[in-house]
């Protein structure tokens, strides 16, 4: 069971938290009149349908039907809980919170997140010290040096050196009184089959890994001697998933909100060696396995890519298998490439940085890219062609979009020496992928109980006017009554109906949807048409019962265990004469 939260500090942490300002920290939002709209983190689109209404603290794409207000949108976008999200505000916000308003459990998973969290930067200060140390640090300092990296990127990353020692980290933490068992669950100590811990980084420059937040959630690391592995990284936590983070996002997201395009690179010291020659807006994946989740969050930031990979075969393996997570985002890509044996870094030191200043004019379209490598590997003939056939289905597969992919067709038909309608045939009848169409019951069509409940929304100071609550037992869509039920709830307890209000009621994902997608209906409703609409739509819902009543009263007449005593025929056919006649003044409009 969620735990209860008082509602009067729901509403402060709401009002201190403007939806288009908490929602502008991970997406790219442009006004458009009272609105503002972005591309959805939630389902790939070219196209932006995510629309933000600041005045009623509500957001609604009206491609998925994703809403809901400031603390759903975290609960959705960070994957996080009710309570989670409720104290992520509170705390961004200054505004204390209490124990007694979380809930016990979510009090213990609060307080243990934190813990990670603490913990993490407790090493990250650990080794941040032992680099700075004259005499333990030197090991770090003078690879540093050598890789002639920037003294203010060193701090702006906080890098760190681990000791070449087997125990020094998990010395440093007892010390500190810290929970070993919490740094055995980050990956930062070991657990030894004889019994006692010995440290994961040992003679390692370190990199902490950030989150959106600028929370360190774990650590790369690079040896500075010989051995192997040359990099080694944080295991997966409680507050680490490798394929839901880039390196480096946190520092560089104002510069990729800038700049309208992101560099990505493979690994760190490429990443610091660009943004010490002044190349800011760049981010490293973690791992040459780019996922889907990174490529959405970049999606959040910028409207482009740029990759910039080592020119190694599993370099280009690596871009060549993140063109689907780019199709499917609808995220344009493109492919930076260098020569032969270097990478951002080596490149950078030899040549200089004026090739990262325009990437994108210097690029060529990821797509492009492959073709290129698949038909330069590809033997000649027609037994070549048709390997290099199998190897681009795939790849043209994963566009959804129909024009982009007939343009793609085109060079791909030519360089294959056949017709852009052989190809089509040859991939198959291939179906695009779309966002799901809204069903009946989450659609924003006009009819009597959605016409009704769009009208009060668009217009709450309606709801005083209606007598709502004498029809909710005559509404036939449950999810809509129950939204009316909700409405007059929220109006006895405020005294007024507001939609973000209304949404700190509604307990359910898809009550919450309609809700917002209702809420920004409003241009539907002129403010000279009230009047009008009011009386059309209770004219409805009373005709509709009335009939329920004729229809009722019909079939126990036609009953045979119906009492056939002369005075209950007599009363029943009395009721069906005045039901007729409300109906034909309905028709005519003399009744309501």
């Amino acid at each position: 069971m969620a735990p209860y939260i008082p509602e009067g500090k729901l509403l402060e942490i709401k009002d201190a938290a403007p939806i288009a300002e908490v929602i502008g920290h991970y997406l790219t939002l442009t006004p458009r009149g009272r609105y503002l709209v972005g591309l959805c983190p939630f389902h790939s689109e070219s196209n932006p349908s995510f629309t933000v209404y600041p005045e009623r603290q509500i957001f609604h794409c009206y491609g998925c039907g994703a809403g809901g207000n400031v603390f759903s949108f975290l609960m959705q976008h960070l994957n996080l809980s009710f309570p989670e999200a409720v104290s992520e505000l509170a705390q961004r916000y200054g505004i204390a919170l209490h124990e007694r308003d979380l809930g016990a459990a979510a009090v213990r998973q609060s307080r243990q997140k934190q813990s990670l969290y603490e913990l993490n930067e407790l090493a990250a200060a650990f080794f941040q010290d032992t680099l700075n140390h004259p005499v333990i640090g030197e090991p770090g300092r003078a690879y540093l040096s050598r890789r002639g990296l920037d003294p203010q990127v060193i701090a702006e990353y906080r890098l760190g050196y681990a000791p070449d020692e087997w125990r020094a980290l998990e010395k440093h933490l007892s010390r500190r009184s810290a929970a070993l068992n919490d740094a055995l669950e980050l990956g930062l100590i070991i657990a030894k089959t004889s019994g006692g811990y010995y440290d994961r980084f040992r003679g390692r420059l370190m990199f902490p890994i950030h989150d959106r937040e600028g929370r360190i959630v774990a650590f790369g690391g690079r040896i500075i001697a010989d051995g192997e592995p040359k990099y080694l990284n944080s295991p997966e936590s409680p507050v680490y998933s490798k394929g839901r983070h880039l390196y480096g996002l946190y520092q560089a997201r104002e510069y990729l909100r800038k700049a309208q395009l992101a560099l990505l690179v493979e690994g760190y010291m490429d990443l610091l060696a660009l943004r010490g020659n002044g190349i800011n807006p760049v981010v490293a994946s973690l791992g040459t396995a780019l996922t889907r989740d990174q490529v959405r969050l970049l999606k959040g930031y910028c409207p482009r890519v740029v990759l910039v990979f080592d020119g190694d075969r599993a370099g280009l393996t690596a871009m060549m298998r993140s063109f689907p997570h780019f199709a499917a985002e609808h995220l344009p890509a493109r492919v930076l490439t260098l020569p032969a044996g270097e990478d951002p870094d080596s490149y950078a030191a030899k040549f200089g940085v004026d090739l990262f200043r325009a990437p994108w004019d210097h690029s060529q379209p990821l797509f492009e890219f492959i073709l290129d490598k698949i038909f330069a590997d590809a033997p000649s003939g027609p037994e070549g062609k048709i390997s290099a056939l199998d190897q681009i289905r795939p790849y043209l597969s994963a566009i959804t979009d129909p024009v982009e992919r007939t343009l793609w067709l085109q060079p791909a038909a030519r360089r294959l020496g056949v017709t852009e309608a052989a190809l089509e045939k040859a991939l198959g009848q291939t179906q695009t992928r779309s966002c799901p169409p809204l069903s009946s019951s989450h659609g924003v069509a006009l009819n009597l109980e959605r016409g009704l409940i769009k009208l009060i929304l668009s217009h709450p100071d309606l709801l005083e006017d209606i007598s709502l609550e004498d029809w909710l037992e005559d509404f036939e869509d449950t999810r809509l009554q129950e939204i009316a039920r909700l409405m007059l709830a929220c109006h006895r307890q405020h005294g007024c109906l507001d939609s973000s209000l209304l949404l700190l009621h509604a307990t359910d994902a898809q009550v919450r949807n309609q809700i917002c997608a209702f809420s920004l209906a409003q241009e539907e409703y002129a403010q000279d048409q009230r009047d009008h609409l009011i009386a059309d739509f209770l004219r409805g819902l009373k005709k509709r019962r009335l009939k329920k009543e004729k229809h009722r009263l019909k079939e126990k007449l036609q009953d045979r265990r119906f009492p056939d005593t002369t005075q209950d025929i007599l009363a029943f056919t009395a009721r069906l004469t005045d039901i007729e006649q409300q109906l034909k003044d309905l028709e005519t409009g003399r009744n309501l």
